[in-house]
């Protein structure tokens, strides 16, 4: 990050006059040579990260030059070793000047070429100039994105690999025999390692790959490290080459992988045997109904009268995935790496997760927060088409896909155009909240979804709502399967789908879903109480019982909830199967309440609730990504927050497992509240409602094509971002997409413009910034102005609320992370029900947060904050500045050893 600031901020000067270079050198047609100041730039912001650098290590200014021609083009070029040039070695050229044959005198530069590396030292330094060089032009060229995240990291593990006990460390038997081993040959190490920068920088140029991403993928590659290392190490191994001058370059035909013959097969057979007998284990498996994990074969096809050199062409495999390919669930086929002794590490975080399935060209954004980096989250599933850029989005659909989409964008463009006549200012008052509820007429809405069903197979089941649900799943469900959507089963097709109520997850496991969430691997412990089938209420539910039963009333007349007696249900149900939970309630501002469904304590419900997959959301680096991308548009922006109502209680759970969600709004009472939908307080809501909303959000993203926008869901928080001179109208198609499905929105929640909250994060697009909101900010710093006026005694319950509050800060305020381990550590050795004064380090360092908070975190001007939360946090201050003035006088005078404590000072 200091690196692109940086170079950005550095680069401006020159701005100008980099416009008018380039035009000159256009007209010459050749590639402009970078001028001295530009270098100069590129090196400070590389040295800014990486400390200053000595001739030995710094590019040379032809190289830069050279590398920022091919970046300029997305054209990179592998340069050989002895081509890669530092500042020390381009000063050794020389000027020529010679008389051509018209008369005219002609001032040429000698070409440098420096000598191949003959030892590993040597080739380090040569990789340092080869790594320097990329991050200068990650630092210049900010708006290549695959540049993006690029560090030293890949290049220092790409050495490592070379120079390795994989490759430069791998013991070669000699032809003295096993007593006697020797290192492979340098030349074939240095021809590997070539072949493997050109096929990563053809990974970037073709696949969409990062640099930092291809780096790593050739190194994973078995089947370049078979067909350019351990092949021709293991021939040169069994062929004298001691009269043989030594090859500088390595040449391999084009046919393949090369064969052993029978006379190298012991060469290895021993390696091959461990092989064969996981191959029998495999067989075991496979007869016990289990899975296995094989690396996929490359060839199966047998030259006459030879043995193959890769025993993953061997008969023997060819009829094990035959005989597993009649049961596809029984063989788990993936791609590892049987040279390493870790799993290989896959850039989906080891999922089965095909991104080919998903028809985009290329990886997904990156999304950059904290030196870290992973692709774009955007809430709707992995395969969601938003989560590339929009020029790369469905672009290897079929027509069929292509047709349907422009059909049914056409036509909610031309319904927003009909009933929308200035987009603009509709689009500000939507944000501003001056509209209460949507401007497309509900009568107007049905004959627009009756033009959609027409472009479906069947129209007629197209326009069908089922019971209990707002959403048309029908009319999904026919537009997804033609996109191959890889979830679109769940709407209507499954015994238990959306259409008629999905399993709560209580009898049998959550489903498994890989091509739209990873796999669950941590499983958070629930606590453990003392089973009770029948739950009484929290004295917060039991007080505002009244308030309690109004809701119900409520969600009954929306069809979500039913009353019942225990007796009924049991008889209907089976004793067993009715758990009756604990209610609490929270009040709103209106003097209504939200109830809270106590899925977990006494009735245990949530126990027996197993997830499979990871629900993934967006976070910091997600809410930064956004906003650089609108930034790196340099199109003009305009974004909105929406809310989702009652968006878990849109999910029909099937009849069977209405059972175990029953609540009562008064413990004393004999009436039983029966849920039909997705109940806050479930583990298994928020899951199936991530499914349904990335099922939609994914038909809103195909629908919307390679329109200049980005979206992301929290939950039924949703946000997106429009750009270019169609922003406003594909704005309203967006939204319009959204209602069309059947979406029901909070209109008077509705906000954004050039800047926007969006779950406690705000997003300034006019100024390129993100931070946290002012009412997560203002919460934070009362809850410690509390505390202290309580002289630090607070509930552990409520202290456990105030720091998990505060770490969903931390994400974006990554300073505050390490002063969270005292506050961690009370934690962990209190009761939840304990009431105590806080312990002193506790309280010196949420006197440090409540100094920091507010000029770090959030922007709140002084009229915002009362006089009280002003003076203590000039207080705070005030006494810390002075501590820290007498501690480095103390440390000046040498007071402060370690064999005399401190003052009193709390600080």
């Amino acid at each position: 990050v200091a690196s692109v600031v940086v170079a950005w901020e550095t680069s401006k000067e020159f701005i100008a006059k980099e416009v008018e270079l380039r035009a000159e050198s256009k007209v010459m047609g050749q590639p402009r040579v970078l001028q001295v100041h530009e270098r100069q730039a590129m090196i400070r912001a590389v040295e800014a990260v990486h400390g200053a650098l000595n001739e030995a290590e710094s590019p040379s200014q032809d190289y830069l030059s050279l590398k920022a021609d091919e970046t300029e083009c997305n054209e990179p070029v592998a340069a050989q070793l002895d081509e890669i040039l530092s500042k020390k070695e381009s000063s050794n050229a020389s000027i020529q000047s010679s008389v051509d044959p018209s008369g005219h005198l002609r001032v040429t530069r000698t070409k440098v070429k420096a000598k191949m590396p003959t030892t590993t030292e040597e080739y380090r330094r040569v990789m340092k100039v080869e790594m320097f060089a990329w991050l200068c032009m990650a630092a210049r060229f900010r708006s290549k994105h695959w540049l993006h995240g690029l560090t030293a990291e890949p290049f220092l593990k790409f050495v490592d690999f070379i120079l390795g006990d994989r490759v430069w460390g791998i013991q070669v038997p000699s032809q003295a025999g096993e007593s006697q081993r020797l290192k492979p040959d340098w030349a074939i190490v240095l021809a590997f390692e070539y072949k493997l920068r050109k096929e990563a920088m053809k990974l970037v140029t073709n696949s969409g790959h990062t640099l930092a991403d291809a780096l790593a993928a050739v190194i994973r590659d078995p089947d370049l490290k078979e067909a350019y290392f351990t092949t021709p190490i293991a021939l040169k191994a069994a062929t004298s080459q001691e009269s043989a001058p030594p090859n500088k370059w390595l040449r391999l035909t084009d046919k393949g992988f090369p064969w052993l013959s029978n006379s190298n097969k012991g060469i290895v057979d021993e390696a091959n045997q461990f092989v064969l007998k996981c191959l029998d284990m495999c067989h075991e498996a496979f007869a016990a109904q289990g899975h296995f994990i094989l690396e996929h074969p490359e060839d199966l096809g047998i030259v006459q009268g030879e043995r193959p050199g890769s025993i993953w062409q061997w008969p023997e495999l060819h009829e094990l995935l035959t005989v597993c390919s009649a049961s596809s669930s029984s063989c788990l086929v993936d791609v590892i790496d049987l040279d390493s002794k870790e799993p290989t590490e896959r850039h989906d975080q080891v999922t089965d997760f095909e991104m080919e399935s998903c028809l985009n060209r290329g990886r997904p954004m990156l999304a950059e927060w904290d030196n870290k980096s992973h692709e774009f989250i955007d809430g709707f599933g992995l395969c969601s088409p938003a989560r590339w850029p929009p020029l790369a989005r469905g672009e290897r659909r079929s027509s069929e896909m292509h047709q349907l989409a422009a059909k049914t964008f056409s036509l909610l463009e031309r319904f927003v155009i009909q009933h929308i006549t200035d987009h603009r200012l509709l689009a500000f008052k939507l944000v501003t909240g001056k509209l209460a509820s949507s401007p497309f007429p509900e009568d107007e809405m049905h004959e627009l979804r009756k033009s959609w069903a027409s472009l479906l197979k069947d129209p007629k089941d197209a326009g069908i709502v089922d019971e209990g649900q707002p959403f048309y799943l029908r009319a999904l469900s026919q537009w997804l399967k033609v996109f191959e959507d890889p979830d679109v089963h769940w709407l209507v097709d499954e015994s238990d789908s959306f259409a008629s109520g999905v399993p709560l997850g209580v009898e049998e496991p959550l489903p498994r879903s890989p091509q739209v969430f990873p796999p669950k691997v941590r499983h958070r412990k629930l606590d453990e109480t003392e089973f009770n089938p029948l739950a009484v209420n929290y004295p917060s539910g039991q007080l505002s019982r009244k308030e309690l039963e109004e809701k119900f009333r409520e969600e009954e007349s929306l069809g979500r909830m039913f009353p019942s007696k225990l007796s009924v249900l049991r008889t209907k149900y089976g004793e067993h199967r009715v758990r009756v939970a604990a209610m609490a309630a929270i009040a709103k501002p209106d003097g209504s309440v939200r109830p809270l469904h106590d899925a977990t304590h006494s009735v245990k419900v949530n126990h027996s609730i197993v997830y499979q997959d990871q629900i993934q959301c967006p976070g910091p680096a997600e809410i930064a990504a956004v906003v650089r991308e609108a930034f790196e548009s340099r199109e003009a922006p305009f974004c909105v927050s929406a809310d989702i109502k009652a968006a878990h209680r849109l999910v029909k759970i099937r009849e069977e497992d209405w059972g175990y969600t029953c609540c009562r709004a008064d413990s004393a009472s004999d009436v039983v509240w029966v849920n039909r939908t997705g109940t806050f307080g479930v583990s298994s809501a928020p899951y199936w409602w991530a499914k349904l909303c990335g099922l939609i959000g994914r038909f809103v993203g195909h629908l919307m094509q390679t329109s200049l926008f980005l979206h992301m869901i929290y939950v039924d928080d949703l946000h997106g971002v429009f750009l270019g001179e169609r922003k406003f109208l594909d704005l309203w198609i967006w939204l319009l997409a959204f209602e069309l499905a059947g979406t029901p929105f909070g209109y008077h929640k509705f906000k954004g413009g050039v800047a926007s909250e969006f779950v406690g994060f705000n997003l300034r697009y006019d100024l390129t910034e993100v931070g946290i909101s002012d009412k997560r900010g203002q919460w934070l710093i009362r809850w410690i102005v509390n505390a202290k006026d309580n002289r630090w005694v607070v509930p552990a319950r409520d202290f456990s609320e105030f720091l998990g509050r505060l770490c969903f800060v931390a994400q974006l305020l990554v300073w505050l992370k390490p002063h969270l381990a005292p506050l961690f550590a009370w934690t962990a050795v209190v009761g939840p029900g304990t009431v105590g004064r806080l312990p002193e380090a506790v309280i010196l360092t949420l006197h440090y947060i409540l100094a920091e908070l507010v000029s770090e975190s959030f922007r709140v001007s002084a009229k915002d904050l009362d006089l009280k939360i002003l003076s203590l946090l000039v207080e705070a201050r005030e006494a810390f500045d002075v501590a820290r003035a007498k501690a480095k006088a103390d440390k000046g005078s040498g007071k402060g050893s370690l064999s005399k404590r401190f003052d009193k000072s709390p600080w």
